[in-house]
């Protein structure tokens, strides 16, 4: 009876070991992925998988280690393990179906994003990845309902204002894209696409003043935008600015000087200024480097007769 009782001590004592050695081994994981050492976590969980094999939070984040190491194929196994532990879990069915998107495998990444909303409903992150997938799928109505429910969380996102921006510009809903712009510029001052791409359509909606000034702020935020100064030398042509469009068409060719558009455009400026001389010389350069509309315009108004 005492050896009976000396292997159950022994055996419970083995348990109590080895449950204690895996909580170490999560805490050490937790700690090296804090410090981005995502292939020394991953070696810890491992660890604590060995020890306990229906740990789902071990499995859950080796999977996140195995998707920071680039190893998706490894990562989607493992959340396969996560779901099959806990088939009610959200979240594995989220990241599972980003791994899904990945893997350009749509109608697997959308089943599992649907039962992620499903499961619940409050998980904003799902309707993003949702929303984004539906986007590139072009099926628009659905990727602005879940932008929409995704903003209904986070109303100042600047990622998703700015694929909502997007997506309104493509369907051709010009004041809700301003709108979205809008907020993506309330929060960051410095993103010089949503600047050019307001300008853009306040310059659709007949608002030259207002495009010219957030071309401006493009430029600000990024002083080698090209397509920011061509296209505010272009509204500043249509207001009659021809100094200020000519001196945006200079840049232009400073920063792309095959730009034989510029070329172009400046000349028309220049001539518009009553500097046919300075006009000609540019229609002239463009035309002799293949630029056929420069070269028709040359010889009908330029060509010494």
């Amino acid at each position: 009876m005492r050896k009976i009782y000396f292997l159950l001590f022994s055996f419970l004592f083995s348990i109590s070991i080895q449950a204690q050695t895996a909580d170490e081994y999560f805490v050490s994981a937790f700690q090296k992925f804090q410090k981005n050492d995502f292939a020394g976590a991953l070696d810890d969980y491992t660890k604590v998988i060995a020890a306990k094999p229906d740990y789902a939070d071990a499995w859950f984040n080796r999977a996140i280690c195995y998707d920071k190491l680039n190893k998706i194929e490894e990562a989607l196994t493992d959340y396969n393990q996560v779901i099959f532990l806990q088939p009610d879990d959200a979240n594995a069915y989220l990241n599972r179906g980003m791994i899904y998107d990945q893997l350009g495998k749509i109608k697997l990444a959308l089943v599992d994003l649907d039962k992620a909303i499903k499961l619940n409903p409050d998980l904003a992150s799902a309707w993003y990845r949702r929303a984004v997938i539906y986007e590139k799928m072009n099926a628009d109505t659905l990727a602005e309902k879940d932008f929409k429910k995704y903003l209904s969380f986070y109303p100042y996102s600047t990622s998703a204002n700015y694929y909502l921006a997007n997506l309104y510009d493509k369907m051709e809903e010009l004041e809700a894209a301003i709108f979205c712009y809008t907020k993506v510029l309330l929060v960051d001052t410095t993103n010089a696409k949503a600047w050019y791409y307001r300008a853009y359509d306040y310059d659709l909606i007949s608002k030259p003043e207002l495009a010219i000034n957030d071309y401006t702020k493009a430029i600000a935020a990024d002083a080698n935008y090209i397509d920011a100064y061509f296209n505010r030398a272009f509204l500043y042509d249509d207001l009659g600015q021809f100094d200020k469009a000519v001196a945006d068409y200079e840049k232009v060719i400073t920063l792309q000087p095959d730009a034989l558009d510029a070329y172009y455009n400046m000349g028309l400026a220049k001539i518009s200024m009553g500097r046919k001389r300075e006009g000609c010389a540019a229609f002239k350069y463009a035309a002799d480097r293949g630029d056929k509309a420069s070269k028709k315009f040359w010889s009908v108004n330029c060509k010494q007769k």
